[in-house]
C-alpha cells in the first residue's frame, strides 16, 4: 500500500457535517478535518478545526488502511427510498491510482469499520 492523499465527507442537510484531508507531500502528512456545524450553515461562523486524539500516532493509524478494503467498494450506493439523511464521498489515491466512492443514505459492506477506524483518530466524527 502507498496511500499518497485521502479525501472524505460525511453529513447531512443542516449539518452536522465533516470533512477530512489528508496528502503526503515531500515525505510529509498534511491533515486537516473540520466540522461543519449549524453556525457553519446559518453563515454564521466558519467550520470549525477538529484535532487528531494525541494518543494515536498518524503512521499507526495510518498501518491500518489496507484492513479497511475500501477497494473493494463501488463507486455509487444510493437509497432511492429516502431523500434527506446522509451523504458521503471518498476520494482516495493509492500507488498514483485515484479511487472516488460516495454514497446517499447508503452504505458498502465494511462501512462501521471504516467509520470506527475514522473515529479512533477523530472522535467527533461519527
Amino acid at each position: 500500500m502507498m496511500l499518497s492523499k485521502l479525501s472524505f465527507y460525511i453529513g447531512g442537510y443542516g449539518g452536522p457535517s465533516y470533512s477530512l484531508e489528508l496528502s503526503l507531500s515531500d515525505g510529509k502528512w498534511q491533515e486537516k478535518a473540520l466540522l461543519y456545524d449549524r453556525a457553519y450553515y446559518r453563515k454564521e461562523a466558519p467550520p470549525q478545526p477538529l484535532f487528531p486524539s494525541p494518543g494515536l500516532p498518524l503512521a499507526a493509524w495510518l498501518s491500518e488502511w489496507d484492513e479497511l478494503n475500501v477497494s473493494s467498494w463501488k463507486e455509487r450506493y444510493e437509497n432511492p427510498r429516502c431523500l434527506d439523511g446522509t451523504q458521503w464521498s471518498l476520494e482516495y489515491e493509492e500507488n498514483g491510482v485515484r479511487h472516488e466512492s460516495g454514497g446517499s443514505n447508503r452504505h458498502p459492506r465494511g462501512w462501521r469499520k471504516f467509520m470506527n477506524w475514522l473515529h479512533e483518530r477523530y472522535p467527533e466524527i461519527r
